[in-house]
């Protein structure tokens, strides 16, 4: 009897099929029920690959800070596929088995800060290769600002130095290093990239890595 009512109101074969299809496009995003509880989701990425996407999935179409840095330290790599190249971040202990230019030096990373629908993450988690080749993780963010102050006796207001930042959370590709060892250092060793320094110096702000 209540097999019966079940498929007079929910056919058992349109169920299967809309429960495939949705498990089909969220294979590589196990945590989407997680996401969706939310209205905005906050990512940080190092190069602009995916800023179509990212565009269309935000509020403004633009990232919500543009020149963010990592808390913590890691070695960022890159991808050489010439206009299509793109950036790999991996642990602050990771050392390639093949030969590097120079020695590895774990340092913060320079990128940007988007606001994006969490249903966002199924089409990037399955780019990345969510899983396999990248672990989507959430990481430290240092959310960097200046203040404006306005003084009555002068004409013009008073910006302050780069010297103002606070810390927010925000999901980050993490590369699988045994994955991309193999294509990192010896024949592949143009996939090193050097770090940077401000000038003038920023007393918060040493080196840090930058894709290019």
């Amino acid at each position: 009897m209540l097999q019966a009512m079940k498929k007079m109101f929910v056919p058992e074969t349109r169920v299967d099929e809309k429960m495939r299809e949705w498990h089909r496009q969220a294979a590589h995003t196990p945590d989407i029920a997680l996401l969706e509880q939310f209205n905005r989701q906050l990512i940080f990425v190092t190069d602009n690959t995916h800023d179509d996407l990212l565009s269309k999935a935000s509020w403004s179409g633009k990232a919500t800070n543009p020149t963010c840095y990592t808390l913590d330290e890691y070695t960022l790599w890159k991808k050489d596929l010439g206009k299509a190249s793109y950036s790999i971040v991996l642990p602050s202990n990771y050392v390639p088995t093949g030969f590097v230019k120079w020695p590895v030096e774990p340092a913060r990373i320079r990128g940007a800060l988007w606001s994006i629908r969490p249903n966002a993450f199924i089409s990037l988690d399955k780019t990345r290769g969510n899983g396999v080749r990248f672990i989507r993780r959430r990481v430290n963010i240092a959310y960097n600002y200046r203040t404006l102050a306005y003084d009555p006796k002068k004409p013009l207001p008073h910006l302050s130095d780069h010297n103002y930042f606070t810390m927010l959370q925000a999901w980050m590709y993490v590369g699988v290093p045994e994955y991309w060892d193999a294509m990192i250092g010896g024949i592949f060793a143009s996939s090193q990239l050097d770090t940077h320094e401000h000038y003038p110096p920023r007393t918060w702000m040493q080196k840090f890595y930058q894709f290019d």
